[in-house]
Formats: structure tokens, sequence, C-alpha cells
């Protein structure tokens, strides 16, 4: 009879795993100290983390890459700590100047464009800065895939109703840099085909 693959709390060996906590501080997490490290049943292995800003999140997490990539957190202390009231209060100042404008005369393409430029102003271009700081083509790969994933957050958010999971959406930015500095030579070639297929169609 084949025996049974567990999940299962290890010892900290540091020729073992210290190359995986050493990835969680990549991902933006901080491990918890001493370690604690959990095998899972496919072989991947999973520290005990927190996030940075412990006074925004003060939940403990194990997280773990899948053999296929996917950096995943597995709730282990759930946050505790509500910012309702905190984003409430800033969605309805956002409302009442917006309430003070005239847009009769905006259309749907025009509200694209002015919440396409506040969302890449306010949450696209500054996460860009902050992981690529000296970086800039980089930082355009980073905007380019993290925007349409946040606008597939968004929309499956507010308006498929789905249940989407605040901590792998605050996961996405360090995903999208980790996919962003493991495919750098394929974006920069895509990038460039792109640019000489547009060239050649305009001329």
């Amino acid at each position: 009879m084949t025996e049974e693959l567990k999940d299962k709390i290890v010892e900290y060996k540091k020729e073992k795993h210290y190359e995986h906590v050493d990835n969680t501080i990549k991902l933006g997490y901080r491990p918890i100290e001493p370690y604690k490290i959990k095998e899972y049943s496919d072989g991947t292995i999973g520290i005990l983390v927190t996030h940075l800003d412990t006074e925004k999140n003060n939940g403990e997490y194990f997280l773990h890459t899948t053999n296929d990539g996917a950096a995943l957190l597995e709730v282990e202390k759930p946050n505790t700590i509500s910012k309702y009231e905190y984003v409430k209060e800033i969605t309805d100042k956002i409302d009442a100047f917006i309430n003070t404008l005239d847009t009769d005369n905006l259309e749907v393409y025009d509200y694209a464009t002015i919440f396409g430029d506040i969302i890449v102003s306010t949450v696209v271009k500054p996460l860009a800065l902050a992981v690529y700081p000296d970086d800039k083509i980089k930082q355009y790969h980073f905007a380019d895939i993290f925007m349409g994933q946040f606008l597939t957050d968004t929309a499956e958010l507010f308006i498929a109703k789905k249940i989407v999971e605040e901590e792998r959406v605050n996961a996405v930015p360090y995903l999208v840099k980790l996919y962003v500095d493991q495919n750098l030579e394929t974006l920069n070639k895509a990038g460039e085909e792109l640019e000489k297929s547009i060239k050649q169609s305009k001329e």
C-alpha cells in the first residue's frame, strides 16, 4: 500500500531552505523568525511570513511557489485589521469631488480615458517605480502586464461579483516583478517585433 503524502512542518536547514527564505523577501514579505518551514505534498517549500507593514496587515501566511511557478499564500493566522472605513472615506471624497465637475458632455470613451489615466498615475506608475526605480524598460513591461491584471481583478470584484481574495490581489505586483525578471529577454523581443509591425503598417 502506498503511503499518502501529506503537508508537514519540518526543521529549518539553511543549506536546503535559505533560498526559499530569500525568495519570500524578493516577493515583498518578511519571513518570521525563527523560520517555520512547511513541506507540501507536491515537493514545494513554504515559509511562514508576514507583511512588511504589520500595522496594515497583521496576518501570517505560508508563502510557497508551486511547480508551475505560481506563488501562493496559505493563511496561517488571518489579518484582523479592517480598512473598510478608511477606504470608504477616500471613495466618498472622490465621489463628492467628481459631483462638483461638469460631466454632462462626457461619453463612455471619455470616462475610460479619465479613469484609465487616474489608475495609471496613482497605482500603476508608482508601483512600477517602486519595484524598478532605475530601469525604465522593466518599468514599461511591469506597467503593461500589471495594468491588465489590475483591471481584471477590479471587474471581477465589482461587476462579476466573484469572491476575489485580498491576499492574491495584493501579491500581484510581486508576481509580475518576478515574471518580468525571469522573462525580460522574451518581453523585449516581443516589444521590438510589435514596434516593427506598427512601423510597417504606417509605411
